[in-house]
């Protein structure tokens, strides 16, 4: 009997739940690496309030839904439930990408079966069962597996605060955690060490609507793992080795949603984990019980603690794991010599068994292509961002039919490493200096259980690439010798202040970005001001800036210099005048202010805790060299933006709004993109907003009723007279202010090497070109725009 080839899938992203922003995401990331494989990728969206539409993969490069949710009507094809449900029919298999309510609780897959309708990943029961938490424990508990003691609140519940206190007091607790009763990327997870704070955390969770039902559990002491498990050709699970997680758990700190999907050096996703053999094994075994236990399929991935008296306990369990470009399941999967495509391609394989499909994978012309080394890492504030950037160039590179990458680390002694499938996608780049000089021990760790799970999953063996060090000059050689173009997914420092680029074109080595001359300008705010004041551009001018040491013992000069250049000035930014990505910029409303930042510079703090200023309510990474100096320049008050309920909301005041331009250049001609609008959630756009995913809100262009289209092809025109007066080659971006009232543009900034991380909203203004540019396209074009030497 014939059976069906898969050409058709279909991928659902978005949801009512606050991790909407995360299955866009994971959306984005299975579409990049399965758009080679399969003929045809329908992409369908679910609304927050549960309307559906067919979108474009256009809005999968979009930082977050409510970029694109207040123009959904337009841009995309409104479904009633009938026509969502004959669409779907009309596909061969369906990919629920949806995390959190109605993807994971069983809705979606519901619907599904109710229709026929083939799909990946556990049934509507299963999902049940897994997502809430409660219903979880009762399975763990009839079936013999350890658990722990739990209180469970409902929203009305008049004696809430005495049930918890009887809680902390039976088991004689000192810190405990507060959760929904339902979710994931542990959004709402808050650490508490009082049935008062306690109390307060569970009416977070309600007031929020985040669940209508809360859990209080004892705050565990040992250490914190992730399991990912596979089905494999004959159905049998198959466990992947676990990653730890390790993070301070002082001062109430927790594995949190900013730290599961921002990088930063005070976590460490540890693969394979610090654990004895004997216990990671113990841990796979669990693991493969719980998954035929639940009745599982296709993959999952389940949480659980190592304890210090050496109990296993598993907490959590995810029906569908995110699927972010360096999240666990692709991680893990590298371990095991699996890449991105590969293992979804396993994944769908199995899938497509279950119902009589096959999957075959297309054959790849052996096409001669450009060898292509992508440079990441470094050692300033923006490292881990180079990181994003490196690695997602990478991975984007690797579905081209132009060129063939190969990813590079630029470790804190200027060495530089080659590197292996896994270790790129590492955390942090802490991680991966640690499993390059550690790497011997790395492979004697990982490689038996590598061979043995690669077995069980019916795979032949592959041996594990290890990394290789050149010092730098070693590196300029083996690119001149082996490679044809360098690709620099560097931030700051010595990869974008033009002393990387004129070592390099010392060597003649093709690279994209600006020359040295122009990355130095762009580097240094300060110049940067000064070129384009000097230009003379019409209504474009720099705001003028105070230069000091951060080491002053007395401040008060500056401070009053910097009120004397701006007496309107009801406050002034301080940033240092070398570094981006936000690092160490902070809203100083006083010169105690910039008393206590200088202080936390010369202490060698690396962080502002949170809530250490005025409008600062996460914590912000400080500039990387505390000898560098910083700059004072006045607070641009701009108009307030918000979204609600689908509404862009325009409050005017000053006039003045943020906004940022990608530019393009080639043989001295310039080309800039729509602008973007970037909505911050206070005083100044954060690293999160900026290149977490699902977080922050660019619109992209910005809405005719706030810039109408005849004003931005005036701001285009400036801003690429501004790119030639900084000698920009190549591309950059651009970020400035624009009055709407006076048409003048304040210069804030210009990026010779802009962040190309997934989301990042270069793509968005790319995509919205008249003939729209795909990620990989920009990409390649800046490659190609450069001579091969």
């Amino acid at each position: 009997m014939m059976t069906q080839l898969l050409n058709r899938l279909a991928i659902i992203c978005g949801g009512p739940s606050a991790e909407r922003g995360i299955s866009l995401n994971s959306a984005r990331s299975v579409v990049d690496h399965l758009t080679p494989l399969i003929e045809q990728i329908r992409l369908f969206y679910v609304a927050p309030d549960l309307k559906f539409y067919q979108l474009s993969p256009v809005h999968l490069y979009s930082n977050t839904p409510m970029d694109f949710d207040f123009k959904l009507e337009t841009i995309a094809q409104a479904l009633s439930e009938q026509e969502f449900v004959q669409t779907l029919k009309e596909v061969d298999l369906v990919f629920p990408a949806i995390h959190g309510t109605f993807g994971e609780d069983g809705a979606l897959q519901g619907l599904l079966e109710q229709n026929q309708i083939p799909y990946i990943g556990p049934s509507s029961e299963v999902c049940d069962r897994m997502y809430h938490k409660p219903n979880a424990r009762k399975v763990l508990e009839k079936t013999g597996f350890p658990t722990y003691p739990v209180l469970e609140l409902t929203k009305n519940d008049p004696n809430q605060a005495q049930k918890i206190h009887r809680f902390f007091d039976t088991h004689q607790l000192d810190r405990a955690v507060v959760k929904p009763a339902a979710g994931g990327s542990s959004i709402g997870v808050m650490s508490v060490q009082s049935p008062t704070q306690a109390a307060q955390a569970v009416q977070t969770i309600f007031t929020e609507k985040l669940c209508d039902q809360a859990l209080v559990e004892p705050f565990f002491k040992g250490k914190e793992f992730t399991l990912i498990v596979l089905q494999n050709t004959q159905g049998n699970p198959v466990a992947l080795v676990p990653s730890q997680i390790q993070i301070s758990y002082d001062q109430n700190q927790l594995f949190d949603y900013r730290r599961k999907y921002l990088p930063t050096a005070n976590t460490h996703w540890l693969c394979p984990p610090q654990f004895e053999d004997a216990t990671i094994d113990k841990i796979r075994h669990l693991g493969e019980q719980l998954f035929t236990t639940f009745g599982m399929r296709d993959f999952t991935r389940m949480d659980g603690w190592l304890l210090e008296t050496g109990e296993i306990l598993f907490t959590d369990f995810n029906p569908i794991s995110g699927m972010e470009q360096n999240s666990f399941i692709f991680q893990q999967g590298a371990w095991m010599g699996l890449s991105h495509q590969e293992l979804l391609a396993y994944i769908i394989t199995h899938a497509c068994q279950r119902y009589g499909l096959t999957f075959k994978r297309p054959s790849i012309p052996n096409r001669p292509k450009k060898s292509v080394a992508v440079l990441m890492g470094g050692t300033t504030a923006e490292r881990q961002v180079s990181l994003m950037s490196g690695s997602n160039v990478w991975l984007k590179l690797r579905q081209s039919i132009l060129f063939n990458p190969t990813p590079f680390f630029l470790g804190s002694d200027q060495t530089v490493w080659s590197l292996p499938y896994p270790y790129t996608l590492s955390h942090t780049v802490e991680e991966i200096e640690d499993k390059c000089q550690n790497f011997k021990d790395q492979t004697a760790k990982i490689q038996p259980f590598q061979q043995k799970i690669r077995q069980q999953l019916g795979l032949d063996p592959q041996p594990l690439l290890t990394p290789t060090k050149y010092t730098l000059s070693d590196f300029c050689t083996h690119i001149k010798t082996d490679y044809d173009f360098l690709f620099l997914g560097l931030h700051g420092g010595i990869g974008e202040d033009g002393t990387l680029q004129e070592i390099l074109d010392n060597h003649t080595i093709a690279y994209n970005g600006s020359g040295p001359e122009g990355a130095a300008i762009c580097m240094d705010k300060n110049k940067t001001a000064i070129y384009v004041n000097q230009a003379q551009i019409k209504d474009v001018s720099a705001l003028e800036k105070v230069i000091f040491d951060p080491r002053t013992e007395d401040l008060s000069p500056y401070w009053q210099k910097a009120k004397d250049q701006s007496p309107d000035a009801q406050a002034f930014i301080v940033k240092p005048q070398s570094e981006g990505c936000s690092a160490g910029i902070v809203v100083l409303a006083s010169l105690n202010d910039l008393c206590r930042y200088c202080q936390l510079i010369k202490e060698g703090h690396t962080v502002a805790p949170a809530h250490t200023f005025p409008h600062q309510p996460i914590e912000i990474e400080l500039m990387s060299d505390p000898h560098q100096q910083l700059m004072l320049e006045p607070y641009i008050n701009v108009d307030i933006i918000v979204m609600k309920d689908h509404q862009l909301s325009h409050t005017p005041g000053t006039g003045w709004l943020e906004l940022t331009i990608g530019i393009l250049e080639k043989d001295g001609k310039y080309h800039a993109f729509n602008p973007s609008i970037t909505v911050a959630a206070e005083k100044v756009l954060s690293l999160e907003e900026k290149f977490q995913g699902g977080t922050g809100i660019n619109l992209t262009p910005p809405p005719e009723t706030l810039i109408k289209e005849s004003k931005r092809a005036s701001i285009k025109n400036k801003l690429e007279e501004v790119a030639k007066s900084l000698k920009i080659q190549n591309y950059c971006r651009i970020d400035f202010f624009y009055n709407i009232h006076t048409d003048q543009l304040i210069i804030i900034e210009a990026n010779s090497l802009p962040a190309l991380t997934p989301s990042t909203v270069i793509y968005h203004q790319a995509l919205a070109e008249p003939n729209p540019i795909s990620p990989l396209s920009f990409i390649e074009h800046l490659i190609l725009s450069k001579p091969f030497v």
